[in-house]
Parts: C-alpha cells; sequence; structure tokens
C-alpha cells in the first residue's frame, strides 16, 4: 500500500511555453540521453538554466530545477513531475546526472509506474481526455506501508 502527496502548482506561463516550443529538443534529449552531439548538449543546458530561472521565481517551485523527475506527456511535454520527497533518490530528466540508487528502498522498483502514471495522468487530463498544459505535480511525500496479515 503506497500513500503519495502530491500538489498541482501552476507553471509560469513563461515556462510552459518555453517548454512547449522546445519539445523537439526534449524529445531528442529523452530518446537519445547518452549520445547527444556537443551542440544538443550545449543547447540543453541552455535550457535547463532558464528552466531552473523560471522555476526559482515562483515561490512555490523555488529550488526544484535539479529535481525534475519527467516532462509530460510523452516525456516531452510542457508539465512536469518534481521530487521533493527529501529521502527518494529519483531519476533525472537532465542527462548527464549520475543517481546512486537504493536498491533496498521498495519505491525504487515502483518508480517507473509513478512516471507512467504521471505521463497518463498529462495526456489524458481529468476531463474530457484534454491535455493538460502549464501544470507541476510536486510529490512532496512518498510512503510505502507494508501490508499486514488482515489485509
Amino acid at each position: 500500500q503506497c500513500l503519495i502527496k502530491i500538489r498541482a502548482v501552476p507553471l509560469p506561463p513563461k515556462l510552459a511555453m518555453m517548454l512547449e516550443e522546445q519539445s523537439d529538443l526534449l524529445r531528442a534529449m529523452d530518446r537519445q540521453k547518452g549520445q547527444l552531439t556537443s551542440n544538443t548538449l550545449e543547447e540543453v543546458d541552455k535550457l535547463r538554466k532558464e528552466v531552473t530561472k523560471l522555476l526559482d521565481s515562483e515561490e512555490k517551485l523555488a529550488g526544484t530545477g535539479d529535481k525534475i523527475w519527467s516532462l509530460g506527456p510523452k516525456r516531452c511535454g510542457p508539465n512536469m513531475l518534481i521530487n521533493r520527497t527529501g529521502d527518494f533518490v529519483s531519476s533525472e530528466v537532465w542527462p548527464g546526472g549520475l543517481v546512486t540508487r537504493d536498491n533496498s528502498d521498495t519505491r525504487t522498483d515502483m518508480e517507473s509506474s509513478l512516471v507512467q502514471g504521471f505521463q497518463l495522468a498529462t495526456l489524458a487530463g481529468p476531463l474530457c481526455e484534454e491535455q493538460i498544459m502549464g501544470v507541476a505535480f510536486v510529490v512532496e511525500g512518498w510512503e510505502v506501508k507494508e501490508a499486514t496479515a488482515g489485509e
């Protein structure tokens, strides 16, 4: 049984538009993580700095530029999944980040399911299967409770 606390926070409009405009770069970044050219890596680094600056301008999102877990929908959209759990080290959206996994943490096995849920939610949205645009989903807590014999 999992208990996940997620807060939806609007992204600064300029950031949402920038992510939308840079979708080709973000798609390449996702699909070719280890094989990006030096020019593309420079573009990604420039984008990362701009994203971080815009996130820092928003009080509820300040300091989250290096905690972006995923973009969505389709891993290159104008929405963000941000890891602010404090005790779980997640994968990063930006290339080059080394993540040391704690394989004893049961959440490691569930991480892809959480990210996939975010992808589906941003693709279909809450109503009429309309894509969501310009929302940061901040994961503030994630606990796994061991099942007891009665459950």
